[in-house]
């Protein structure tokens, strides 16, 4: 039996919630996440290799339920006979892939997530603090995320008008599990990207591999992505590239120059950001350092100049990643950039901003030439690629849907779902389409039973049209009970 008392008390917390979300919910409805052309959305979708638009809609509705619960937190106890736990980030973010998609890319909008924040929390907080997700999934026990994660799930049911089934296709632990420790992000089309995919290609036709989970239990699911990312890591190329060297300042910037210069040069980022910044972006350490060695250059230029400067594509990632430990970002900012928060403010996407820009970057160029005397030619490529790269965020499904084994409909294991990992397709991922939770073909595959949708062909995963994998016949994307797909 329950227990009546906890369900009161849950009951209290969460009717508590809906009056705190009534008492934000004109100044939340104010808030406008770009200035009315969809480009925060188009942002989503284009990292993310969405389809339609109104999945970004979807999924930044979520993002913004659980924001609320959030701020709730921070709001002083009124009722005495209630308690509240202060917001810790390693429950906050134990979240699905997909809602932390939406913050990660929010944060980059840093003044529009700066009043979002104080919308939210009623002028008392301007920033609530975000870390790279992987920090806490990575490094916390699989028993404590899940936990923390269905706490969340609680709290978002309690305050979305959506349903409980819905929000269930959406709360599967194992996806979220595998989405968010191994996500990556890389430009579109890369020769790393290509070489995944076919070494999982060959773990496929192996019959066994990495893929060969005889249990399906939460704590062997750490293993399985441990596996996976080795794999992934292993396909980095390891290039002889040269160091960082000792920045060459123009003589005629005089001792003051020189001396700021060094003081950007040895900036401090957060503990082992090289390490993950690296591994984020799937290159070796010796790259990775050296876009952050030019990160911190047009920092400098930046400050010293005083107008704007446009970044690389290589450079703008460790800016992200840098905003994306967001408190010692500030810190940073204040101590360093003569400011209270150094913004960042992504292109709209116009034909307008792409001319701007170019100018800018062209100029920027100009700029590292005249203040360092060369231009690395590995951070700052000719304006025409830097104006056509494309970086999107890449998780496990986006490789296995790449293989031929996908698209030739082979990646099937004869055996039941007790016995298979990822019940061919159970903890791949869902998603969000056409306005309905599910497991679908565009977002990931990976419900765990939620009932059946639309099949693709004649085959497991298709079009997600209410709970669930799409499936011909019921169960788990499936032709039949024993023959199960990704």
């Amino acid at each position: 039996m329950g227990c009546g008392a906890c369900n009161d008390e849950k009951q209290t917390l969460f009717n508590d919630v809906k009056r705190y979300k009534r008492q934000i919910e004109t100044a939340i409805n104010s808030h406008k996440f770009d200035i009315g052309n969809q480009s925060f959305q188009q942002k989503i979708c284009k990292e993310n290799g969405l389809p339609d638009l109104s999945i970004a809609a979807a999924w930044i509705e979520l993002y913004k339920t659980f924001m609320i619960c959030l701020a709730w937190q921070m709001e002083p106890v009124k009722n005495k006979k209630m308690s509240k736990n202060a917001p810790d980030r390693s429950k906050y973010l134990c979240l699905p892939y997909e809602i932390l998609q939406v913050w990660r890319t929010h944060v980059l909008y840093t003044k529009n997530y700066s009043d979002f924040c104080l919308k939210l929390t009623e002028n008392r907080v301007n920033r609530i603090d975000f870390i790279p997700p992987i920090q806490v999934w990575k490094f916390c026990s699989i028993d404590k995320l899940q936990k923390n994660f269905n706490q969340n799930k609680e709290f978002i049911e309690a305050l979305s008008g959506l349903d409980k089934e819905s929000i269930k296709s959406l709360f599967i632990f194992q996806s979220a599990y595998l989405k968010n420790t191994l996500s990556f992000n890389l430009i579109d089309g890369s020769e790393t990207f290509n070489l995944i995919t076919s070494r999982i290609e060959a773990e496929f036709k192996k019959g066994g591999g990495i893929f060969a989970m005889q249990a399906r239990d939460i704590n062997s699911l750490k293993t399985v992505s441990e596996a996976m990312d080795k794999l992934i890591i292993q396909c980095i190329n390891l290039e002889v590239l040269p160091p960082p060297e000792e920045w060459r300042v123009n003589p005629d910037l005089g001792a003051a120059g020189k001396n700021k210069a060094l003081t950007f040069q040895n900036i401090q980022l957060p503990q082992n950001f090289a390490f993950f910044f690296a591994r984020h972006h799937l290159i070796c350490i010796q790259r990775a350092n050296i876009y952050i060695d030019e990160y911190k250059k047009y920092l400098y230029l930046s400050l010293v100049t005083k107008t704007e400067q446009t970044p690389s594509e290589e450079v703008d990632q460790v800016w992200h990643y840098h905003i994306s430990y967001l408190q010692d970002y500030q810190v940073f900012s204040s101590q360093k950039m003569g400011s209270d928060f150094f913004h960042h403010n992504p292109s709209d996407g116009t034909t307008e901003d792409d001319v701007k820009y170019r100018g800018v970057y062209d100029n920027t160029k100009s700029a590292l030439q005249n203040f360092f005397g060369s231009v690395n030619r590995y951070a700052w490529p000719s304006t025409q690629i830097r104006f056509s790269q494309s970086y999107r965020w890449f998780s496990h499904p986006d490789f296995i849907r790449k293989t031929s084994a996908w698209n030739n409909v082979q990646i099937a294991q004869k055996q039941t779902v007790r016995t298979t990992y990822l019940g061919y397709g159970c903890y791949v991922g869902c998603g969000w389409y056409a306005g309905r939770y599910g497991c679908t073909y565009f977002i990931g595959c990976g419900g765990i039973g939620y009932g059946c949708g639309l099949g693709w062909g004649h085959y497991g995963c298709g079009i997600g049209y209410r709970y669930g994998c799409a499936a011909y016949f019921s169960g788990c994307g499936g032709f039949s009970s024993k023959l199960l797909l990704l």
